[in-house]
């Protein structure tokens, strides 16, 4: 029996001389990073962050960003590199939306292939778009889609202070990183929707068992008037127990139109009451639909963190200030959520930190509910800010409806 010989045809690979050896260690490097990333979980907005500062260092750019299509257009969701303003600046009234088909992140979607800028002040690709450019100091950039799946998520973009042509290695370099990027944000993003799913989920069954204990302890009462043969007062007692229940049901589902949303206010108020602790919904509320963007797990993450948190800011206060009142509504164009609390605040500092994943003020606290929070809202595309009150503060949640 004759030995098979090996395919003289078949070539031996070509050994990696330094500048590729290091470029292939920088990308096995960056993937790693990432991977681990999505397997410690925590907020998307965070696995995005290392995405984007992966991706400029693989090629050795200042900064990067990673814009994610929320329905017709992109918004970015991840950065490295870049300033606090930038995302607001590329969202504001002076900058045209970035879409599919505009723009070199939006081509990249579109097309499905890198798109290189060379020079941003000549290309007019980036016209719209040249005094951001300046504002933050680059002068090339590279696009290159994010696809998982088929589905195009977005475009991950890197920027170079310098003008020049990019070596083509540096493009197929982001171009296979950016597959592995879009899986791992795919990932992510299906992580995030189960922790939001679970969150909603463990919240209600703690909101059941406060009701359950404050039932029962109702139903012994009842019984000991009646045991006691106070027919009379136990009636009334019955009676202004389903007068706050009406009140509170009628207040609610007359403003607040989705029953997952509703339910978990009612019973958030009876809480509330039980904690003696005044939970009003403004008479400015109304809500017919959730934003397309934003599933009701989602929804009952920020409602029920937000109440929680400011019940617990109330509940060592005096009574006049026990007190939390919750505005949920929409302009046609953006729903709004917006908490307030009467607490005792928190310092400039807390406010500065109090999105950060395992932050908190409070003691015995995992500090997860609101980056739990930030993390439903920048899934759905919206903005949260923190407003500091003389007498505590205010949380306002915008998202878009959609189209």
């Amino acid at each position: 029996m004759s030995t098979p010989q090996p395919d003289a045809a078949a070539p031996a690979p070509a050994p990696l001389d330094d500048e590729h050896a290091i470029l292939v260690t920088r990308e096995v490097r960056a993937l790693l990073t990432v991977s681990r990333a999505v397997a410690g979980g925590g907020p998307l907005a965070g696995v995005l962050d290392k995405i984007a500062r992966e991706a400029a260092d693989v090629v050795g750019a200042f900064g990067a960003g990673v814009l994610l299509l929320t329905r017709d257009r992109l918004k970015l969701a991840g950065s490295y590199g870049l300033s606090a303003d930038y995302g607001r600046r590329l969202k504001g009234t002076a900058a045209p939306a970035i879409r599919p088909g505009r723009g070199p992140s939006g081509i990249a979607v579109q097309e499905g292939e890198p798109i290189v800028i060379d020079d941003t002040d000549l290309d007019e690709r980036v016209a719209r778009w040249r005094d951001i450019a300046a504002g933050e100091g680059y002068r090339a950039m590279v696009s290159v889609p994010l696809v998982a799946e088929s589905e195009p998520l977005g475009a991950l973009s890197v920027y170079r202070a310098t003008a020049g042509p990019w070596p083509p290695y540096q493009t197929a370099l982001l171009s296979l990183f950016s597959d592995h990027a879009a899986s791992a944000i795919r990932t992510a993003q299906l992580l995030e929707g189960q922790q939001q799913q679970l969150t909603a989920l463990s919240g209600m069954v703690g909101t059941l068992r406060e009701q359950r204990h404050e039932h029962g302890n109702r139903i012994h009462a009842i019984s000991g008037l009646l045991a006691l043969g106070e027919y009379e007062e136990a009636q009334r007692f019955v009676a202004s127990l389903e007068h706050a229940y009406d009140e509170f049901q009628a207040a609610i589902l007359k403003r607040i139109l989705n029953p997952t949303l509703a339910g978990l206010i009612l019973s958030e108020m009876t809480i509330a009451h039980q904690r003696g602790i005044s939970l009003n919904l403004d008479a400015r509320s109304r809500l017919e639909a959730l934003p397309l963007n934003l599933g009701e797990a989602a929804a009952v993450t920020i409602v029920g963190n937000l109440l929680h948190n400011a019940f617990d800011a109330v509940a060592t206060m005096p009574k006049s200030r026990r007190r939390v009142k919750l505005l949920i509504t929409n302009d046609g164009t953006t729903t709004v959520f917006k908490a307030r609390d009467w607490g005792p605040g928190i310092s400039a500092d807390a406010q500065q930190r109090v999105f950060q994943r395992g932050f908190t003020t409070k003691d015995e606290h995992d500090g997860f509910g609101l980056a739990l929070v930030v993390g439903a809202v920048s899934s759905a595309g919206g903005e949260i800010a923190l407003d500091r009150l003389s007498q505590g503060v205010s949380f306002l949640i915008t998202i878009p409806n959609g189209s």
